[in-house]
């Protein structure tokens, strides 16, 4: 890829023995709204037997740290289809931000839905 920040990608090692235990990747989308970069995080994936261990946690504090030490970085956001277990995973680590932010997906999905007209 000509553009190495196009898609950019962490990995946990379990204490330094070279062992990938998580990763996680962010793609960045342009924001002419908010006039900033909108970093997705996405691919996040966990050993089994290291889930619940605070792996992602580790992951998504040091992600977040970065964008948060990068001006040009507007929004921190999620990318998950309709699992569950992701959502929740992702609501304890980022709070009450992660909230509004799944939420806001699916009330504009839903509104989609109920005001489609067919002769438009």
């Amino acid at each position: 890829m000509a553009d190495p920040e196009r898609l950019r990608y962490w990995v946990a090692e379990l204490g330094g023995s070279g062992s990938v235990v998580g990763q996680a990747a962010i793609s960045r989308e342009w924001s002419d709204w908010r006039d900033g970069w909108i970093w997705w995080l996405q691919s996040v994936y966990v050993a089994q037997p290291y889930r619940g261990c605070g792996v992602f946690r580790a992951i998504y504090q040091h992600i977040e740290q970065e964008a948060r030490g990068n001006p040009e970085v507007i929004g921190l956001r999620l990318y998950v289809k309709t699992t569950i277990s992701p959502r929740a995973t992702y609501l304890s680590v980022a709070g009450n931000e992660a909230r509004r932010l799944l939420g806001f997906r699916s009330a504009l999905a839903r509104t989609l839905r109920q005001t489609r007209d067919p002769s438009v």
